[in-house]
């Protein structure tokens, strides 16, 4: 799209729809607000499907064909209408996931819910083509400087990876740019969903994500990604670690030199501390379990929701301690190369990125000695009985297991 004024959704549900610029003297039902998009560019009309069948002798089938009804594109003259990025010069009916592009921003994905077919081959082959593009559309700003077709947002050092893309890619991106969708409503009324339903449709919306913040809400941001995500639930587990990630580049690239290393050093011993307190807290609710017959009553079902947690920091632990190792040197690197920059400042950046890792390491092995630990605990109960019996009896006798006590379902579902 060119703005924000731009709509996602567009539904057809006239008989006739003008696309174009809204000027003083006429108002189009679709007004797109790119300054190449005429003040009439195209109409769009509903117009009777093809027959499918030559003869019908059924009167309900004749009648439900004759009722059927397709949307046609009509470019006017000297405007820029694309039909799967072919130019569309005459009156052109849509099917059902072809791609309509109006001018140098507006790309649409033509939808007609009435059959509920999912999207052909071509169209989701077409999506992911917009989607590899995604990052490389960018354009001229004020003073040179690029912005991002798709928001309008300053683009740093972006100007290698435009220029590395091939030359065939960067003539076609004019057109590659903010996928919307064309769609059909319920016997009649036509719609355009925008970019969110192309990537449910196949396409794959790649857009890289930043955190900005100010400084001063550093410690109210971190309190909120520690707590975004239950360890139970059904969200991507490792949304902590990429948020903190982000928030380590952002300190890096956009505060005073040296200020991403006071913050990792803050992640991380946030981290350390909530994986101690929850390996504690498992520790206190195993604690009833140390004499045997309360032994006989622990189950690895009754440790998975302590579990759950223990895991979920000792992963994202070792997210983030990889991207210290990755992209930690370079920003060391940066502050070394500064002019006026202080041996101090640097040695200071250097041991806090050293000890952040090393907090790091003792948190992945902690957690990890504990989940070992606790799980070998629950299989012990478990495995002298299943060991001392033969589960695969020669003679039509019921095996142990299945009468057995305490023998977990994921073991009687692999002996089955």
């Amino acid at each position: 799209g060119y703005n924000r004024q731009d709509c996602l959704v567009y539904l057809l549900n006239r008989e006739q729809h003008t696309v174009g610029q809204e000027t003083p003297s006429a108002r189009p039902n679709i007004c797109l607000f790119s300054p190449d998009i005429l003040p009439l560019h195209c109409r769009l009309r509903r117009v009777p499907a093809p027959r499918r069948h030559a003869n019908t002798t059924n009167k309900g089938e004749d009648l439900a064909e004759s009722q059927r009804s397709c949307v046609a594109v009509e470019p006017m003259l000297n405007a820029t209408v694309l039909v799967n990025f072919s130019r569309c010069e005459r009156t052109t009916t849509l099917r059902h996931g072809d791609l309509l592009s109006f001018g140098a921003h507006y790309i649409f994905l033509y939808k007609d819910p009435t059959g509920s077919k999912p999207l052909p081959a071509q169209t989701l082959a077409r999506l992911r083509t917009l989607g590899q593009l995604y990052d490389t559309g960018v354009e001229e700003g004020e003073d040179g400087a690029q912005t991002c077709k798709m928001c309008g947002s300053l683009l740093k050092d972006r100007a290698a990876q435009v220029s590395s893309v091939p030359a065939i890619r960067r003539g076609f991106k004019p057109h590659l740019v903010k996928p919307r969708i064309v769609g059909i409503a319920s016997s009649g009324p036509p719609s355009l969903p925008g970019g969110e339903a192309a990537g449910r449709g196949g396409g794959s919306q790649k857009r890289r994500l930043q955190l900005e913040f100010d400084q001063a809400h550093e410690d109210q941001l971190l309190n909120r990604i520690m707590s975004l995500i239950e360890p139970g639930g059904d969200d991507h587990k490792l949304t902590p670690a990429y948020l903190l990630c982000l928030c380590i580049q952002h300190s890096a690239s956009t505060f005073p030199p040296g200020s991403f290393g006071k913050l990792l050093l803050k992640i991380v011993r946030r981290v350390q501390t909530i994986a101690w307190e929850k390996t504690k807290e498992l520790a206190q609710k195993q604690a009833q379990h140390q004499d045997p017959a309360s032994l006989s009553l622990l189950s690895i079902s009754d440790l998975i929701p302590d579990l759950q947690t223990v895991f979920f920091w000792m992963s994202n632990s070792i997210e983030i301690l990889y991207f210290i190792q990755q992209r930690a040197p370079a920003y060391t690197h940066s502050i070394e190369t500064l002019q006026g920059s202080k041996e101090s400042l640097l040695s200071a950046t250097i041991t806090a990125n050293d000890e952040a890792m090393t907090i790091l390491e003792e948190v992945i092995m902690y957690t990890f000695q504990q989940c070992v630990y606790y799980i070998t605990k629950a299989l012990y109960v478990v495995l002298p009985g299943l060991l001392d019996c033969n589960p695969f009896p020669l003679d039509s006798s019921e095996p142990c297991w299945k009468g057995g006590v305490g023998f977990p379902e994921p073991v009687r579902r692999v002996l089955q």
